[in-house]
């Protein structure tokens, strides 16, 4: 007896295992960049100013500013606090202490240096938002928030301020306020691929798919090897069901980054999915022995994919394949137990075989999943 065409519920049901849209921590300058933005002389300048220092001097802050830059923290630090001392530079030494922490992720000292690197400059920028990032490390969030609106009243043109108020948003769930922060970023500053990427992300999860990707676009024309928007972009267009373009940006990410194992594992999942929808096609265009090699080489290709499992009992079932298919969709139900669609496919496989009680019982538990499920209802009120 084989499986009537009525029977036969959500082949290659769009299921992705273990992902989420990820958004990007974005760092906006290196420890070089930063010196320079700070101080506002470039390293060069700060070696030549840190040899000419005295050691009972004020130019302790540039022998500082010189050690941070070379890494020999725990030396840059005992200048600091000299310059500290000394009452020059106080605002800036408080705040490479800070940055030091910071990069150690010991924030809650971290916090302590920017406190003090504001009370002497209450508008410093550099310390507002790293206070507020540290915050956000901490999950304290609202309290971020309340830093990085600071930091907007202090300069309506801090980009970095709106991008970070943007993520803590994200963070508490706030999606549409997130995306007005991530806009008025770039705004300020459109060449922020972070920011458009993170937009695209919330964008795609509130269902607005085209405005999704053109954000993404966006951050991948401003750098095509951004790892987040090639990854996100890639598992945004596998959830729509567009395996072939997924597969482009998921191998260029791949190629990119070969050693990324979350990469290396959803290329093999968007593989075996797209080779799953391969066994759709050709199930439904009565091609069962093909529909059955492209299941089995998605199974092969990576053996986690319920969906793969799940269409493979269906086309061994139709074969008539009936002990076959009930391994098939056990396996599919260990998979994935909370979808009731692959329990209702398990009862149908056991009812062909003829294990009427066995098929009562995974009917029941469709229903005990999803009680809406009227497939399996249907099926029941048949048997009995």
């Amino acid at each position: 007896m084989n499986l009537a065409s009525d029977d036969l519920v959500n082949i290659s049901v769009m299921i992705n295992t273990a992902v989420s849209l990820r958004n990007e921590d974005y760092v906006f300058v290196n420890e070089t960049e930063l010196v320079k933005h700070t101080t506002n002389f470039t390293p060069e300048e700060i070696a030549a100013l840190a040899q000419y220092a005295k050691d009972d001097s004020t130019e302790n802050f540039f022998v500082g500013v010189n050690h941070f830059l070379e890494g020999r923290n725990e030396e840059a630090l005992i200048s600091f606090e000299k310059s500290v001392k000394y009452g020059e530079q106080r605002d800036l030494a408080y705040f490479f202490m800070a940055r030091i922490f910071y990069v150690r992720q010991e924030y809650l000292v971290a916090l302590q240096y920017y406190d003090l690197s504001l009370k002497e400059n209450i508008s410093f920028i550099y310390a507002l938002t790293g206070k507020g990032e540290a915050l956000g490390h901490l999950g304290r969030y609202e309290e971020s928030l309340t830093v990085f609106d600071e930091g907007v009243l202090a300069n309506n043109g801090c980009y970095e301020c709106w991008y970070d108020k943007g993520y803590s948003l994200v963070m508490l769930n706030r999606t549409d306020e997130a995306i007005f922060a991530f806009n008025q970023s770039i705004a300020i500053y459109p060449y922020m691929p972070a920011a458009w990427a993170n937009i695209g992300n919330l964008l795609f999860n509130k269902g607005d798919y085209v405005a999704g990707i053109a954000a993404y676009e966006r951050a991948l024309a401003i750098d095509p090897v951004m790892l987040q928007a090639l990854y996100n972009y890639g598992v945004a267009l596998r959830i729509m069901g567009n395996f072939e373009e997924s597969l482009d940006l998921l191998s260029k990410a791949h190629a990119l980054y070969p050693d990324n194992e979350q990469i290396s594992r959803e290329l093999s999942i968007t593989r075996a999915l797209s080779l799953t929808e391969e066994c759709k096609q050709l199930f439904e265009n009565g091609n069962y022995e093909m529909a059955l090699e492209k299941c089995q080489a998605a199974i092969a290709e990576n053996d986690q994919t319920p969906n793969a499992w799940n269409d493979q009992c269906i086309v061994l079932s139709a074969l008539g394949r009936n002990d076959k298919a009930i391994v098939s969709c056990k396996r599919a139900v260990e998979l994935y137990p909370t979808y009731a669609p692959f329990w209702f496919n398990l009862g149908n496989a056991y009812y062909v075989a003829g294990y009427t009680s066995e098929s009562i019982l995974a009917y029941e538990n469709a229903l005990s999943i999803d009680p809406t499920f009227n497939p399996a209802a249907e099926a029941l009120k048949r048997i009995s």
